[in-house]
């Protein structure tokens, strides 16, 4: 099983993990990924996994074999992850799995370090640390890619659903035409 936390800031997600680290569950922690601190190579993906082991102290019989994976992420590397999704979609490719295009690959390793670098984090390895040289290095996929374009067409794309959301249907088809 899964669930995400989706928090402000890393702050509050340092404060949430803390619970768990502390013992202040019925769980016990198995492994703790700790992608905010290491973001992962070749993507930039930043996110707090812990995957936990139920264990209930009152004798719940048969929960124990029960594991979890926790991912907790600030609202900045939700919104990464989720623009990787869809590029990655249209383009079929996996660029969360570092398969890629290696512009687009580029720029999401890039924008992590932007937004780590807000939140006062490591940034990905190979990235530069000086803020000028990314954003012109940004900039320059950008024309590249027409990243912008690509983005904002996937954002308006799940927007529509948004207003559907009033009909029977349960599932809709998105077809993405950039152009």
């Amino acid at each position: 099983a899964g669930c995400r936390a989706i928090v402000d800031d890393v702050v509050d997600l340092d404060r949430l993990v803390e619970i768990y680290l502390g013992g202040g569950s019925r769980y016990t922690i198995v492994r703790d990924d700790d992608y905010i601190a290491a973001p992962r190579r070749g993507t930039g993906y930043r996110s707090r996994h812990l995957v936990v082991k139920f264990s209930d102290p009152d004798g719940l019989q048969g929960f124990d074999r029960h594991f979890v994976e926790l991912q907790f992420r600030t609202l900045k590397q939700h919104a990464w992850s989720t623009a990787a999704e869809p590029v990655g979609l249209i383009g079929n490719e996996a660029l969360k799995g570092v398969f890629g295009d290696a512009n687009w690959l580029r720029l999401f390793q890039t924008m992590a370090s932007e937004f780590a670098e807000d939140e006062g984090k490591p940034l990905v390895e190979g990235v530069s640390d000086i803020a000028d040289e990314r954003r012109k290095e940004l900039g320059e996929i950008d024309r590249e890619l027409g990243a912008l374009q690509v983005l904002q067409s996937c954002n308006r794309a799940i927007k529509i659903t948004e207003d559907y959301s009033r009909t029977s249907a349960p599932y809709y088809l998105i077809q993405y035409n950039i152009a």
